[in-house]
């Protein structure tokens, strides 16, 4: 299937703004057909070229709005769940690794989790005599008590709604992101107007948040 079919399926199943790709073929050919009357693609003698760029920066400032917004609603739901797994002993703040592994110094080097059916010593990424973090989330780990249920289940409520709802923002920014390339690559190969500059798409739409919070999920 066609890109411009497969990006017509997902916006005419949404509500969200989406890069108007059709529309944006429509005004390359008639920049085209203009450039061949007035020999220039510039915006000030060549309104389909305005409106081209009108249309594209548009849809890009409406594209990256939703995606704020939906990162803002994700980024508070992995809050909750991050917190909720602190508490619960399921992961570890780097504070509670330092504490941990102070109180473990006086007890001399630390053996570390068995690996392979081993134990070994303290690791030497934890300095001379001193636990690494992995062997004191081990040691952590092993010695946590089963965390009560509905505790749990609402961890895993969260993550359930979260994860679902990253992936779906993450489609939403692909197939816009590639929509977005694939216009600006066809304008160039059609009016060959090198010297037009287009923003720069992928770190407008894959922003530092948005990757941060994939990197959360996957953890």
């Amino acid at each position: 299937m066609r890109f411009g079919k497969t990006l017509a399926l997902h916006a005419t199943s949404s509500s969200h703004p989406y890069v108007s790709y059709k529309q944006l073929k429509r005004l390359i050919k008639l920049s085209v057909e203009e450039a061949s009357k007035t020999g220039t693609f510039d915006g000030d003698t060549n309104p389909a070229v305005a409106e081209f760029t009108r249309i594209l920066q548009s849809d890009l400032t409406n594209v990256v709005g939703l995606i704020a917004t939906r990162l803002a609603a994700l980024e508070s739901l992995l809050a909750e769940a991050q917190l909720t797994a602190i508490l619960l002993g399921l992961i570890y703040t780097p504070g509670q690794l330092d504490r941990a592994r102070n109180k473990l110094l006086g007890r001399g080097p630390v053996p570390s989790p068995a690996v392979n059916g081993t134990r070994t010593a303290g690791s030497s990424s934890g300095g001379k005599g001193r636990p690494s973090r992995d062997t004191i989330v081990g040691i952590l780990s092993s010695a946590s008590v089963d965390s009560p249920s509905p505790a749990v289940s609402d961890l895993v409520m969260k993550m359930n709604k979260a994860i679902p709802a990253l992936n779906d923002l993450m489609a939403y920014t692909e197939v816009n992101l590639a929509g977005f390339r694939k216009i600006t690559k066809k304008y160039y190969k059609k009016t060959a107007d090198t010297n037009r500059q287009f923003p720069g798409f992928r770190n407008a739409l894959l922003n530092s948040k948005l990757q941060q919070a994939y990197v959360t999920c996957c953890r």
